[in-house]
């Protein structure tokens, strides 16, 4: 009686036990850019990123702008530490769309990518396109909501924004996935408090 019972418990806390640790791995793993952790100097972070087909375009002491081809995308790429090279920023700016349909396309790819990876996200500010009427009125909607409008994932180790943002300079607009670490996070977040 008791062997009946012990074998399907013993199942349940192996399958418990496997699901804990694959979500804890997932949990912790460190920010990665075309395979490359971002972790160690700048300098070295470039270097592996060219060597995986990046092109430097500016390099200095706490910043860094690559190009090159992320998930089939030519994309600009930037890497910025403001706590002496312990934390980091990376910015991957996608290509820009100057209508609605090829926005929502390229975005919705992204997104699907980053879903797959990540898993759903913690926040979702991107809903309110659903009821816009007419696509002028959503590329309308993101000129106003000027970057709010996207995704959040808290992955433990470092946070996820992807949004759609508009460059009135150019007028067009473009998707942008941003990875901060928690150090620079908690940096970033030390330094709003300060501010207000």
């Amino acid at each position: 009686m008791h062997r009946a019972l012990f074998a399907p418990l013993l199942s349940a806390t192996v399958i418990l036990v496997s699901c804990c640790i694959i979500s804890f791995y997932s949990f912790c793993q460190p920010i990665r850019v075309k395979g490359v952790e971002i972790k160690g100097s700048l300098n070295r972070i470039v270097h592996r990123l060219e060597n995986n087909g990046c092109t430097t375009l500016i390099n200095s002491r706490d910043a860094c702008i690559l190009e090159g081809f992320v998930s089939g995308y030519f994309s600009g790429i930037t890497i910025t530490t403001i706590t002496n090279e312990s934390g980091y920023e990376v910015s991957i700016v996608f290509p820009s769309c100057t209508t609605w349909s090829k926005l929502e396309s390229e975005y919705n790819n992204i997104k699907d990518i980053l879903i797959e990876k990540y898993g759903n996200p913690t926040k979702r500010d991107d809903q309110m396109l659903d009821n816009a009427i007419s696509n002028n009125q959503k590329l309308s909607i993101i000129r106003q909501q000027d970057s709010s409008i996207g995704c959040y994932w808290n992955m433990g180790e470092f946070h996820i924004f992807f949004h759609l943002c508009y460059l009135a300079e150019r007028d067009d607009y473009y998707p942008l996935l941003t990875y901060i670490d928690n150090i620079e996070f908690k940096a970033k977040k030390h330094e709003a408090n300060d501010d207000l």
